[in-house]
């Protein structure tokens, strides 16, 4: 079972590709979190969306109000308290949402609870999405000991591990450990077995954070 969590604003055709390309089932439950207090714009977006839940044999949606003031992290804890009422894995698409300050809290609220699952974003025919474990880890950071680790094989992608070995002065088996957590992190990616190690774009970009001196 997935929770799907949309940010509703005047628009629900965006939520609707959602749930078809990601193959909604009937056991899925389907929530629409949308700023307070609600407008006829967002009453008709339901409706319609509904309306479609309807016609594909699924529940009607779970209308959630978020009431958007004062600080951010006044809004991201009603976020919190709304988004732990239901299960993982998350399938959150903020394309739809009139504002801005909800579509980050909603991120951010995942982040901060360590929920799993994919997050989606559509502007002028594009989409973006990450999952919110790869969030997660690119706000926690890495140790020391990981970045330097990651900043070789990003340095030289497909780098094998006796190399690294060599030159980092370490145990071939510390630094099979250690690449095995960043495997794991989804920062560096093994090609064949035995092979080389690469690193992945999340991990370019986690990697980053080394070099500012």
């Amino acid at each position: 079972m997935k929770t799907y969590l949309f940010t509703i604003g005047l628009h629900e055709d965006f939520a609707i590709r959602r749930l078809m390309a990601t193959n909604v089932t009937k056991e899925d439950v389907v929530v629409a979190l949308i700023k307070s207090p609600i407008s006829n714009g967002n009453k008709r977006a339901i409706n319609a969306l509904n309306a479609v839940l309807s016609k594909m044999g699924l529940r009607e949606a779970i209308v959630k109000e978020v009431e958007v003031s004062g600080e951010l992290f006044h809004v991201i804890e009603r976020v919190i308290n709304v988004i732990n009422c239901f299960k993982d894995p998350l399938v959150v698409d903020v394309s739809g949402s009139e504002s801005r300050v909800l579509a980050v809290a909603v991120i951010l609220a995942l982040v901060i609870t360590k929920r799993a699952g994919k997050v989606y974003v559509e502007e002028e025919d594009e989409e973006y999405y990450f999952s919110v474990e790869e969030a997660r880890t690119a706000v926690e950071g890495l140790s020391k000991e990981l970045l330097v680790m990651l900043h070789y094989i990003v340095k030289e992608p497909g780098i094998r591990h006796e190399e690294i070995a060599e030159r980092t002065g370490k145990k071939l088996k510390t630094v099979m450990n250690i690449i095995g957590v960043l495997k794991r992190k989804k920062l560096v990616y093994q090609k064949g077995r035995g092979g080389g190690i690469y690193p992945t774009r999340l991990g370019v970009v986690i990697s980053m954070s080394e070099r500012r001196d």
